[in-house]
This record gives C-alpha cells, structure tokens and sequence, in this order.
C-alpha cells in the first residue's frame, strides 16, 4: 500500500513541474517572439535587407516562370478575370451572376 501513496504523489508533482514548465517556456516563446519582431522591423529599415527581398522576389518570379508555375499573384488575377467573364456571360444571356456556376447555358431542344 505504502507504494500506492507514493505514486500519485509523483505523479502530481509531475504535474506541478509540467505546469511550471509550461509557463516558463510560455513565456521565453513570447519573448522570442517579440525579439523576432523587433529584428524583423529592424531589418526592413535597411536599405541592403528591401534590396535582397526585392531581388529575392525576382528570382522566386524567374524559377516559377522556368518550372511552368503559376504565382500566387497570377492564379488570383485568373480568379478574378474569370469572375468578370462569368458576369458578363450571365449579364448577355439575361441572367444575373450570382455565383460560380449561374451561367450555365440553356439547353437545347433534343440534345
């Protein structure tokens, strides 16, 4: 019996050191967080950090543009030119553009 007593002691004082644990590395992760954003906007401001994103981005834009891969720029832009078609399709046939799907055609008698 005296080895029963023992074991939720244990296991509480596990529970205790986990808890306390957790709010020290609660609090070193929100330091860290908070030193991440300082660096961050510490970076931006200099002019050698925007010039290598700037150059970044160029490659990023020539890599995806070699691999036949839109960007996510590009894939919105489609959405957006395909909403506007599906408007006017839907505004020609007499019908109004509610969503995706709305302008579907009429079907033809016998087909």
């Amino acid at each position: 019996m005296s080895t029963e007593q023992t074991e939720p002691t244990a296991a509480t004082e596990e529970t205790e050191v986990t808890a306390a644990e957790r709010t020290t590395l609660t609090r070193l992760a929100e330091r860290g967080e908070v030193a991440m954003r300082r660096l961050v906007e510490e970076l931006e401001k200099h002019e050698k950090v925007t010039g290598a994103r700037s150059r970044l981005e160029g490659v990023e834009k020539s890599v995806l543009n070699a691999l036949n891969i839109a960007s996510v720029a590009e894939v919105e832009q489609l959405r957006n030119d395909l909403a506007a078609l599906e408007e006017r399709l839907a505004k020609l046939e007499g019908g109004s553009a509610s969503g995706p799907g709305s302008a579907e055609r009429p079907s033809t008698p016998g087909g």
